[in-house]
């Protein structure tokens, strides 16, 4: 992955015929997914779309890392978590929709052309990188500047930040829908496919987040984003519908403030070899979603929700204690 990022971020931003290669590549493969005979070809698809999709989230944030003024960073980074809100949303009600009066062939393919079709807006009107000063790609090099933010104290507790949250974050809304749809609740499949409309939360606070940090600093931010979301878990624990509506709307705008303040931060923190850093952050984002999703699996089984709502607690208690260290450690706000 960090590989194919460094390429990405020495193409992508410099050649307008093929700086969206990427993303191109997905859609295509995209496109061909509903054409899957068996299950097995459908899954190995995604495997090579996924792999052409991981550079791009990297490459965007090292691009506006490199490309914004700094006192703008997190009002930039902001949006774009903002945009990722959106388009987290669409991806779910697009098939959900869909699938209702079709099959899973055509949600996927209705999917696909959505993506496509921003694909080409995105390589179309992206300005060409300014700042970025190309560098020969190794395998040598590339360790190299891994370990020099992986040696860098601040940088490390932000990726272990983006670990826990982003953990914290799946693990809930994968076993939400369970809860819902069990007693006492027992609400319908379509109604619980509507609680994907709290990503809007996100929307808003990710963008609103990002102006904050720039006005009135990271720290005091991502500690207070962390502090909602888990202020927004413990309102779910009771069996009180209107109590779990809004702890869910706490809890997913502040995961989103605090991701958007996070990855902005990295992006300020690493003054070199920023498609390293972000990718760094990326890959312990992502594998907190895998690892304590699993987890959040064995809670589920063994105490339901309540034992989902402990484990994710524990997490957000080391976002906190990870949050006062930052608080407490950088000098840069």
């Amino acid at each position: 992955m960090s590989v194919s990022t460094e390429v990405a971020a020495n193409v992508v931003p410099h050649r307008r015929g093929s700086r969206g290669y990427r993303a191109v590549t997905s859609c295509v493969i995209g496109l061909l997914l509903p054409l899957s005979p068996t299950i097995e070809v459908l899954l190995v698809g995604r495997a090579f779309q996924g792999a052409a999709l991981a550079g791009i989230p990297a490459v965007a944030m090292a691009y506006l890392a490199e490309e914004i003024d700094p006192k703008d960073l997190g009002a930039a980074m902001g949006r774009y978590v903002a945009g990722t809100t959106i388009g987290g949303l669409i991806g779910r009600l697009i098939p959900s929709a869909v699938i209702d009066v079709s099959t899973w062939h055509w949600a996927l393919f209705a999917v696909a052309m959505v993506s496509t079709v921003f694909a080409l807006i995105m390589i179309r009107t992206l300005p060409t990188s300014q700042f970025f000063r190309p560098q020969p790609v190794s395998l040598r090099r590339l360790v190299t500047n891994l370990r020099v933010h992986l040696e860098d104290s601040s940088l490390r507790t932000l990726f272990i930040l983006g670990f826990i949250v982003m953990g914290a974050f799946v693990s809930v809304y994968n076993f939400l829908g369970f809860r819902f749809s069990s007693a006492p609740f027992g609400l319908s499949e379509t109604v619980v496919g509507l609680v994907f409309l709290f990503y809007l939360a996100g929307t808003f606070t990710s963008t609103v987040a990002g102006i904050a940090a720039d006005k009135l600093g990271r720290k005091w931010v991502l500690l207070g984003s962390v502090s909602v979301t888990a202020l927004g878990l413990a309102l779910t624990v009771p069996d009180n519908l209107v109590l779990v509506l809004a702890g869910m709307l706490l809890f997913t705008g502040g995961f989103f403030a605090a991701h958007s303040v996070a990855s902005g931060w990295v992006g300020r923190l690493a003054q070199l070899h920023r498609a390293e850093a972000s990718a760094l952050y990326l890959f312990a984002y992502y594998g907190g979603s895998s690892v304590a999703g699993v987890v959040a699996g064995a809670a589920y089984a063994a105490g339901g929700w309540n034992g989902v709502s402990t484990f994710v607690g524990c997490l957000l208690l080391v976002a906190m204690a990870l949050s006062l260290k930052m608080f407490r450690s950088v000098p840069v706000g």
